[in-house]
């Protein structure tokens, strides 16, 4: 700062200026102006402003033979992508491609290689120019560039960012990445350096964010040693979050394949998601990604049985009730609870013991805005209560009710919010949470529910399940009729003639209603 206060900026500007074929110049000019920009989003921007980005971008043009000069030039590049406006005007005046020109020119330079993925990393921030990067192939450089240098650790740290960062939430090129061999490169990489932790979480990550809602690469992720690599940086870095962290994620996304569920417990990583849980408790990112892990784990019964019969579920409930405000853990806790429960009463009954219903009731108030929250709050107190008298009465007493009502009304055309599933569960068995719904409006909501969002036929199926065993209160009964229930229900079978759910559970809530025999 008190460089640029003195001018010093406007200096190097006009010394580069002036002598734009001295590569020695042009070099130390974008070394000053990296360093001044370095963590620094004020100097970033004035450098862009006093036409510095111009003047890097044109040395990295006219020295590109030259190795240490690209070296500079990508870094100072790097540098300054770090503000948004930046990442906007390098790609507009062609510097991305420079930046793949330079990678092309210095396979052998590896600070040069190093400091054009870190340009390119920060670069595909900005969602255009994450496409652009793709487009002219850039992908296919850094993981050829990471191929090539598996033993520098600072090219795998960056390349792995790069890679993490075009793929994630792209299929296309996650699918890329991973037919130009980027998976395996990025494996080979953390198993060159198991004891650097930069490498072993930016690789853990960058595996996690290819890995992302894409079966074909969770699939070969396993296949060739990723979730080996990434386990074993989960134990070697115990003690830091930021790595578990990243690990419990890849390890979550992995496990959306069902091979890898299998493959991650015989490999015992369910251990030290466990124990991420454990030591790095006040970490909120950590133990969002854990409960997604164990979550996704837990789709395979063997796993939810070890789970369960371990410490997941006070760890889990614990999480849910120290961080009612954090949205993330909510929802991946009440999701991992949910796999855990169904059809499990004994699941049900440790989930009860650690607290876990008040946890979830807390979490769900906190967050009636937010859509996904109450859906999987809302289904958790579900699946707690299904054929469980103990749980659906505990959850009344908690105030379980109303909350599930509220987030009908935030979210009326939400079709997972409707809350048909576990209204019905709570008043299956429990007759007091007949009569708490209906004194909490719930009737109306599920009506009203109903006829919203009539094209989704599960809400209608549900809606028909509560209605079912609301009727058989006198209380309810009448509001159900005073509402004209019957006409709701009648008009949900006529629109799914072919659905046995709706039917099912139609003409039984009719016949509690007194209308068919």
């Amino acid at each position: 700062n008190s460089v640029a206060a003195a001018g010093g900026i406007d200096a190097i500007i006009a010394g580069m200026q002036a002598h734009r074929d001295n590569v020695d110049v042009q070099e130390m000019g974008c070394s000053a102006l990296g360093n001044l920009a370095w963590s620094n989003s004020a100097i970033q921007l004035r450098i862009s402003q006093l036409g510095g980005v111009e003047e890097i971008v044109r040395a990295t043009q006219t020295h590109i033979r030259s190795g240490g000069c690209m070296q500079k030039c990508t870094l100072a590049l790097g540098n300054l992508a770090c503000h948004a406006s930046n990442q906007v005007k390098i790609a507009q005046i062609n510097g991305i491609q420079l930046i793949l020109n330079a990678l092309v020119e210095h396979p052998q330079h590896q600070l040069c290689t190093q400091y054009c993925c870190w340009s390119l990393k920060n670069l595909c921030l900005h969602a255009e120019n994450k496409v652009k990067i793709v487009r002219v192939n850039g992908y296919k450089l850094v993981v050829q560039a990471l191929k090539n240098n598996p033993g520098h650790s600072g090219i795998v740290d960056e390349a792995c960012q790069t890679l993490g960062k075009l793929s994630w939430g792209n299929a296309d090129h996650q699918n890329k990445i991973m037919a130009e061999g980027g998976i395996e490169a990025i494996v080979a990489g953390m198993k060159t350096h198991p004891s650097r932790i930069n490498v072993s979480q930016q690789g853990a990550l960058a595996l996690g964010d290819l890995a992302w809602s894409n079966s074909a690469v969770q699939q070969r992720v396993g296949q060739c040693g990723g979730i080996q690599v990434t386990i074993a940086a989960m134990n070697r870095f115990a003690d830091n979050a930021g790595c578990q962290q990243k690990c419990a994620l890849a390890l979550g996304n992995f496990s959306c394949h069902e091979d890898n569920q299998v493959k991650i417990a015989q490999l015992d990583g369910i251990t030290p998601i466990m124990a991420a849980m454990e030591k790095h408790g006040s970490h909120q990112l950590c133990l969002q990604y854990c409960c997604w892990a164990l979550k996704n784990l837990a789709l395979n019964e063997a796993n939810k049985k070890r789970i369960a019969s371990g410490r997941g579920p006070r760890l889990i409930v614990e999480a849910l009730r120290n961080f009612p405000g954090h949205a993330g853990i909510v929802e991946e806790a009440c999701g991992c609870i949910r796999k855990l429960v169904w059809g499990n009463q004994e699941n049900q009954n440790r989930i009860a013991t650690e607290g876990g219903i008040e946890a979830i009731i807390q979490g769900m108030a906190m967050h009636v805005s937010k859509a996904s929250v109450q859906q999987q709050c809302g289904l958790a107190l579900g699946d707690l209560a299904w054929s469980n008298e103990a749980n659906q009465a505990r959850v009344g007493r908690a105030g379980g009710i109303p909350p599930i009502i509220a987030g009908m009304h935030a979210h009326p055309t939400h079709s997972g919010t409707q809350g048909g599933l576990a209204l019905g569960n709570l008043a299956s068995l429990c007759v007091q949470n007949r009569k708490i719904v209906a004194q909490a409006g719930g009737i109306p909501a599920i009506l009203k529910s109903m006829k919203t969002n009539l094209q989704y036929p599960g809400v209608q199926e549900y809606g028909c399940w509560a209605l079912r065993h609301l009727a058989l209160d006198a209380e309810c009964k009448a509001i159900c009729l005073r509402e004209q229930g019957p006409s709701v229900i009648q008009a949900c079978m006529a629109e799914y003639t072919t659905r046995p759910g709706v039917q099912e559970q139609g003409n039984a809530a009719l016949k509690n209603l007194g209308l068919v025999g």
